[in-house]
């Protein structure tokens, strides 16, 4: 049984290295004042404990790794994203139409791509969306064409359909 500041702990006193003018000192840095627990004794401070969680200080700023840092600057692009936020409301992100023009027409409507002020893109967008419809009709169409020739076995419709593709 050990007594310290009014309070009885189970367990014995302190290593005499830990203690410093009357105050129990942090097992890992010897600095600040430990922590005490009644059933596992000394404990470290709350800085270390934090420290030891991976943050910089006790208020739980986090610390980044520099190997961290030097991914995110690298693979910065792959990080950005298509809508930026200024003054509460939603706009479009210009870095990203910068990185992905090609893709920007999955992400922003018409009116967005206006507001923005990017016509080009609108156009773009427009031939984008009539391609793709008419690849969709298409597949449609090569799909219909399998269905009847696994439906009839009559491979020379399929054979016809095939070479005008």
């Amino acid at each position: 049984m050990w007594k310290y500041k009014g309070i009885s702990y189970t367990w014995g006193p302190p290593s005499p290295d830990l203690l410093k003018d009357g105050i129990v000192l942090c097992p890992k840095c010897k600095k600040s004042e430990a922590t005490l627990d009644k059933m596992y004794g000394v404990m470290p401070c709350e800085d270390c404990k934090a420290r030891s969680e991976g943050y910089t200080d006790r208020k739980r700023t986090q610390h980044t790794p520099e190997y961290i840092k030097r991914q995110q600057e690298k693979y910065h692009d792959d990080f950005v994203q298509p809508h930026i936020v200024e003054n509460g409301k939603v706009k479009v992100n210009p870095e990203f139409v910068k990185l992905y023009p090609d893709k920007a027409h999955m992400y922003y409507t018409h009116e967005e791509m206006k507001r923005a002020g990017m016509p080009k893109l609108i156009d773009y967008s427009k031939k984008v969306k009539a391609n793709e419809k008419a690849q969709k009709e298409r597949i449609d169409e090569f799909k219909s064409k399998m269905i009847e020739y696994k439906q009839t076995g009559d491979p020379t419709k399929v054979e016809d359909f095939l070479r005008k593709l």
